[in-house]
């Protein structure tokens, strides 16, 4: 896609070029009276963007300077800026080109029009020739403008030439006494193409302190944080932006719990899912609701997971949200209740891992000396690959105990 340069840089382009090249000193360099008037003229059809009357004005002048290599280079360096005005950017780099190549230019006017080249090859992507020239120009240049090192950086990072990138727009930065922040986007760019993570880091935190509220540094952070294997400080950065009321996606939510659960503290995991769904800036469906009842059971709260999971079931009967609270319940040993959970997760739908329901459920009964239906639950958990060792060593438990039970009534007869 063609790029497109500013409106008003191509109108500073001739803007001065006539003041400019009437007031230089030497004599190689001032213009007929006549050639500026008409390029005055051209100037102003410019200005007005009636581009056809300035093209005509030009071409009129053409055959009359031609010879004359001050007002030639003029000439030319007009073309250049009419056509960049028109988006005709390969015509303009071809006018300006010549123009240059006449070498009849006083200084300032070839810093600009060698500057405005540099800008127009970047836009046809030709980024060696923009290079080239940009090279010529810093050579000329003595003070150069922050802008410039910025461009200049621009132009190498685009032509994967890294270390030079880095320095050209670490110099923008340094200069300017209010740096832009796309100089800080781009640099940080390079960084992320060339893998310099640390530096990644540093340049992410002078962002974060220059522009406090742009969510996007403080994730960036944490992510290149994760990327160099600092889970710690990757959740406090989190934290951090969490704290100062960046974080209002429901997505940052959820992943900063995770990430408290993933660092081992259930507690905070806890607090912010029950905060957050409190609030409603987090959905209260069965995954969030069964994240909080992961937090408060990982943190040992078996009360605050079964409250939990209750106010989770209040809003949607979910069957392994049932299934999670009757081994809650059965935590607490009140195994009637899990029996209650356990047929409740079998009446919902889609039931995850009903093996597992089935032996909890042979578990509760043998706990409360229903051996048969404990025995019954069991022979339908070994049906499932997932259940069936622990299902057959309760079947052998439960005979056992079957055996013991009918012993001990014989010998009381």
């Amino acid at each position: 896609m063609k790029k497109v340069l500013p409106p008003l840089l191509l109108v500073l382009m001739f803007a001065v070029l006539l003041p400019e090249a009437q007031a230089a000193g030497e004599a190689a360099y001032r213009l007929s009276e006549r050639t500026y008037r008409q390029l005055s003229s051209v100037h102003k059809l410019m200005e007005q963007q009636r581009y056809d009357e300035a093209l005509a004005g030009l071409d009129r002048m053409r055959p009359r300077v031609e010879h004359k290599a001050h007002e030639h280079a003029l000439l030319l360096q007009t073309y250049g800026y009419l056509f960049a005005s028109t988006e005709q950017y390969q015509r303009a780099v071809d006018a300006l080109s010549r123009s240059l190549a006449l070498k009849a230019l006083p200084q300032p006017a070839s810093e600009r029009s060698l500057y405005t080249l540099a800008q127009l090859q970047m836009a046809l992507d030709d980024t060696t020739a923009a290079l080239a020239s940009l090279e010529q120009w810093f050579q000329l240049v003595e003070d150069p403008a922050p802008d410039a090192y910025a461009f200049a950086g621009t132009a190498y990072a685009q032509a994967r030439r890294y270390p030079e990138a880095v320095k050209q727009l670490n110099k923008a930065i340094a200069l300017a006494g209010k740096p832009q922040e796309t100089w800080y986007r781009q640099l940080l760019a390079v960084y992320y193409q060339s893998e310099q993570y640390r530096a990644a880091v540093q340049l992410l935190e002078q962002m974060i302190h220059r522009f406090p509220q742009h969510k996007d540094y403080w994730l960036q952070l944490s992510a290149v944080h994760r990327e160099l294997g600092d889970d710690l400080q990757a959740m406090a950065v989190m934290e951090l932006a969490h704290v100062q009321g960046l974080l209002t996606e429901e997505s940052e939510l959820v992943n900063l719990a995770k990430y408290y659960l993933y660092m081992g503290l259930p507690h905070k995991a806890g607090q912010l899912l029950d905060a957050a769904l409190e609030q409603g800036s987090v959905t209260a469906d069965a995954d969030n609701w069964q994240l909080l009842v992961d937090a408060w059971l990982q943190a040992r709260e078996i009360d605050r997971a079964l409250a939990a999971s209750e106010r989770a079931l209040q809003s949607a009967q979910h069957a392994d949200l049932h299934l999670k609270r009757a081994r809650l319940l059965a935590d607490k040993e009140q195994w009637s209740d899990v029996i209650t959970a356990v047929e409740r997760a079998f009446a919902a739908a889609k039931l995850t891992s009903p093996g597992n329901a089935h032996l909890l459920q042979g578990i509760a009964h043998y706990h409360l000396g229903q051996l048969a239906r404990a025995q019954s639950s069991f022979e339908r958990a070994r049906a499932f690959s997932d259940s069936a060792d622990q299902a057959r060593q309760w079947i052998s438990a439960t005979r056992t105990s079957v055996a013991e039970h009918y012993a001990s009534a014989y010998s009381s007869d």
